[in-house]
């Protein structure tokens, strides 16, 4: 008999409406991104301020492993810069539109990763996908 391999995909909507309409998180819709969770795999969804003149940093000790952070600027007229640490450990920083999303796939857990307002403080859900320590 042949070997068949099997796994678990999730995908997360997130709205504010129980049919889950008008989705403003929907990783069915990103390129690439595939949530495979194992048993010890966690998601966690937060409402994150960017503040213009500290920045805002997004606590993630918590994970031995972060597969994916996914970001979105909820403000239609202010940017967001993000920045984070890769596996290589390079420094990113990478300016979200108003109204856009950052999907990164390569986070390093022990450098925490920041949002900073440019023009106004601006209010972001960040979707965090990963293995908790």
């Amino acid at each position: 008999m042949a070997t068949i391999y099997m796994k678990q995909i999730h995908n997360i909507v997130v709205s504010e409406n129980s049919d889950y309409s008008d989705p403003f998180i929907d990783t069915r819709q990103l390129p690439d991104t595939t949530l495979t969770l194992s048993t010890t795999g966690y998601a966690e969804l937060r409402l994150v301020r960017a503040e213009i003149t500290t920045g805002t940093t997004i606590e993630i000790d918590k994970y031995d492993t972060l597969d994916k952070m996914l970001i979105v600027n909820t403000d239609s007229t202010n940017e967001v810069d993000a920045t984070w640490t890769d596996g290589d450990a390079n420094a990113n920083t990478q300016v979200i539109e108003a109204g856009a999303c950052l999907d990164v796939n390569d986070v390093v857990g022990t450098t925490n990763p920041t949002l900073t307002a440019q023009s106004a403080d601006v209010d972001c859900w960040v979707l965090l996908v990963g293995v908790r320590a």
